[in-house]
């Protein structure tokens, strides 16, 4: 048991130690600067904060997409249309939820906007 995880232990510093997560969680972190900055700007010019916020979390997904897809894992895969299908319908269900946070924040708890968001994006 000992060697099993000695050796998972090992390969697993080794994947938090590479390049290609490193560049993951920068293109999580740019993504996620976006999906607020895009919600910031659009909120503050009287979008209503559902938009906004649905605004932000496209342009977010949609960076990370492209930057993990060419940039972090280097893929040159010619079956977009089906790999952008199942990114699509994760990322639908994960905005439609978002939303319901989001609007329950607002609505229920009367967190402002600009916070509530922030946490959902953080949740």
């Amino acid at each position: 048991m000992g060697q099993v995880l000695s050796t998972f232990f090992q390969a697993s510093l080794k994947v938090f130690a590479s390049r290609q997560f490193a560049k993951f969680i920068g293109v999580g972190l740019l993504s996620t600067a976006i999906n607020y900055g895009v919600f910031f700007v659009l909120y503050q010019q009287a979008l209503s904060y559902l938009m906004a916020s649905a605004a932000g979390y496209v342009a977010g997904v949609a960076l990370g997409y492209m930057l993990n897809k060419y940039w972090t894992f280097g893929s040159t895969s010619q079956k977009h249309v089906k790999d952008i299908a199942k990114y699509l319908i994760v990322y639908a269900v994960s905005l439609i939820l978002g939303l319901g946070l989001l609007e329950a924040q607002v609505s229920l708890l009367r967190l402002q906007p600009l916070l509530a968001n922030l946490v959902t994006i953080g949740f």
